[in-house]
This record gives C-alpha cells, sequence and structure tokens, in this order.
C-alpha cells in the first residue's frame, strides 16, 4: 500500500503497522477494542485514528 495514503486496508495492513499478528488484529476487530471500518468486505483504519488510539492506550498506562 502507498504510504501517502492515509487509510490502511486490510487486516495484513494494520498488522503490520502495529508489529502484531494479523490474527491478533482480527481478535481486536472482533473484540471491538480497535477502532476499524469496513470498507466493502475489507476492514481499514485512518493512519490518524490509528495514532490517536495508541497516544490513548498510552495515556491511559
Amino acid at each position: 500500500m502507498n504510504d501517502n495514503c492515509e487509510l490502511l486496508c486490510g487486516a495484513a495492513a494494520i498488522a503490520s503497522a502495529l508489529s502484531i499478528p494479523r490474527r491478533k488484529v482480527y481478535a481486536m476487530i472482533e473484540a471491538g477494542t480497535i477502532p476499524t471500518i469496513k470498507i466493502g468486505g475489507t476492514v481499514a483504519i485512518r493512519k490518524a485514528k490509528l495514532a490517536s488510539w495508541l497516544e490513548s492506550l498510552e495515556a491511559a498506562a
């Protein structure tokens, strides 16, 4: 995926950005832990939303 795009599309791209296994991303999506959207049948997240979600996790720690 193009790094200039503001979306991470697919569990593999999200997993790569977070340095976690793809299966963990699916588990987090199922649990409602990670704020993803669906585009067609593909999960996606805005890079800015992912960054703010990570910041909120850091603030809570």
